[in-house]
């Protein structure tokens, strides 16, 4: 996620990659000015979203989206 606002002191990225139901914090390299993580996911299809700062649920827009059988808005990745 890239960082080209305000840096934020918190992002964090949840998924169907765990039934969204954990939280994984990512950290920011101020060299490339991009928040990451590394995750072990099996193949397959996910929805996940960016957590800023404990409350703000959001798709990044630079990413492949797509929307759910709910038909909430994420970003989608395909492994």
């Amino acid at each position: 996620m890239h960082n080209r606002g305000p840096q934020y002191k918190q992002v964090q990225i949840c998924g169907s990659f765990d039934q969204w139901d954990k939280r994984h914090n990512m950290k920011f390299d101020p060299v490339t000015s991009q928040w990451f993580i590394s995750l072990q996911l099996a193949r397959g299809d996910y929805f996940y979203k960016y957590v800023i700062e404990d409350t703000n649920w959001v798709v990044n827009e630079e990413e492949r989206q797509c929307r759910d059988a709910k038909g909430h808005l994420n970003n989608f990745i395909t492994l």
